[in-house]
Formats: structure tokens, C-alpha cells, sequence
């Protein structure tokens, strides 16, 4: 079983310039890595992820372009029946672990 890991998001989140949308995508993450220990979420597609964020589908995958090329998180299709698995760089990971006090 995966040890919960315990990162201090909002120090980041305070200090960021993403977008609603976008700060909702990592905040997302960062909670599932909380609770998991799994730096991904699997979804079928951006309809899915959109719903549950009650987003527009549109604009979260602008949202989901940004965060990829800021190098926060990585999306791919997975060889699970086609899902997307989006999750967490480690490096992004690693940066707000040495923020902590």
C-alpha cells in the first residue's frame, strides 16, 4: 500500500499566476496525491474531467495545454481502454515539498 503523502499546496497556490480553471486541475491532483499516494487520475476524456470540475470542456483543455507546457503536470493516453491519465511532474512534486517549513 502507497504511503499518503502530506504537501503544503496552498503556500503555491498563494504565489501562482494560473487561471481558476488551472489552479482547479493541480488543486484536484494534489488532493488525489494527498489521499492516494498516486501522482495521477485516469479519465476517459476531457468531457469527464470537465464534469467534474463543472467546467467547460473547452477551456479546460486550454487549461490542461498551459499546465503541460509549464511543466506541472503530464497527459497521455493510457492503454487502459484509451483513458487519459493526468497527473503530477515529480519535479512539481518535489518544488512544493521543499517549500514546506
Amino acid at each position: 500500500p502507497k504511503t499518503l503523502k502530506q504537501i503544503r499546496f496552498d503556500l503555491w497556490l498563494s504565489n501562482c499566476n494560473l487561471s481558476e480553471t488551472e489552479k482547479e486541475v493541480v488543486e484536484v491532483l494534489t488532493r488525489h496525491y494527498g489521499e492516494t499516494g498516486s501522482k495521477f487520475i485516469l479519465v476517459k476524456n476531457q468531457f469527464e474531467l470537465a464534469e467534474k470540475l463543472g467546467k467547460n470542456p473547452d477551456v479546460l483543455l486550454e487549461a490542461l495545454k498551459r499546465l503541460v507546457q509549464d511543466n506541472i503536470i503530464y497527459l497521455f493516453r493510457s492503454q487502459l481502454e484509451g483513458h487519459w491519465k493526468i497527473g503530477l511532474k515529480k519535479a512539481f512534486i518535489e518544488a512544493l515539498q521543499k517549500q514546506e517549513p
